[in-house]
Order: C-alpha cells, then structure tokens, then sequence
C-alpha cells in the first residue's frame, strides 16, 4: 500500500477511547437509547386522549438515535498534530512547514482537512505571535 492510500485509508480513533470501549460502548449506547423509546410508548397504553398520544410520538421524532460515527483520516490526525506541536512550541516554523508540503503531496484531502485544522486553531485564545506564525503558515501551505 501507498503512502497516499494510506493517509486516506487509514483511521485513527480520535475520540478519546480505547478501541475495546468503543467496541463496548457501541452497543450500551445503542440498547439504551431503545429502552428509552420503548418506555415512552408503553406509557401510551395510559394515555385517554388523542393529543397525549400525538405528544409521545412527538417526544420519540425529537429524541437523537444513536449514530455510529467514523475514525478520523490518518493525514487528518497527522496534521493537527503537527499544528498542535508548532502552536506549543515543540517544533519550529520550518520543521512544520516541511512536514505539512510533505503530506500535502501524498495526501488528496488535504486542503480541506488543512483549513479545517488551522480554523481551529485561530479560533482559540492564543498569543498574537503564535497567530501571526499560523497565518503565514496557511499563506506559505496553500499557495
């Protein structure tokens, strides 16, 4: 396999637990949701009037089903890495910027991934050094 399969095909659990909980808690979270909708219409039994009925089924349209969602792409998670390391000082301007061209040549989603990563990081509350640093750091990247 390519490195640029890779960067694509890849995934990385980016949600902050093991793989063993997540294969856990997938179904927990999944069960429990169902109990939930199943105790509302048993209480529908209860119900006399029309309009109490049409307000369960109400409640069970409003309430979120459990959605399974995918792992983060390998080069997705690579480059908030490199951008986190650069804003907390772990690497300098050059090593990131080497690193990134080297993943923006094997990887297709870059751009988007890449601007979604630094949105993030100018959003939060940083010195103006380090924000000045990113932005000439998306200007050198994306052009």
């Amino acid at each position: 396999m390519n490195k640029e399969s890779e960067y694509k095909k890849q995934r990385r659990n980016t949600y902050g637990e093991n793989s063993k909980s997540s294969r856990k808690n997938i179904p927990l979270n999944k069960s429990l949701q169902n109990r939930k909708i199943r105790r509302i219409f048993k209480d529908v039994d209860k119900v006399n009037s029309e309009e109490d009925v049409n307000d369960y089924f109400a409640k069970v349209k409003i309430m979120k089903r459990f959605k399974k969602s995918p792992d983060t792409e390998l080069g997705e998670v690579l480059i908030k890495k490199i951008i986190y390391r650069l804003i907390m000082k772990q690497i300098i301007f050059d090593e990131c910027f080497e690193k990134l061209i080297k993943i923006r040549n094997k990887y297709s989603h870059f751009t988007i991934a890449f601007k979604n990563q630094i949105g993030y990081a100018l959003n939060r509350l940083l010195p103006e050094l380090i924000i000045t640093e990113l932005k000439l750091l998306m200007e050198k990247v994306m052009a």
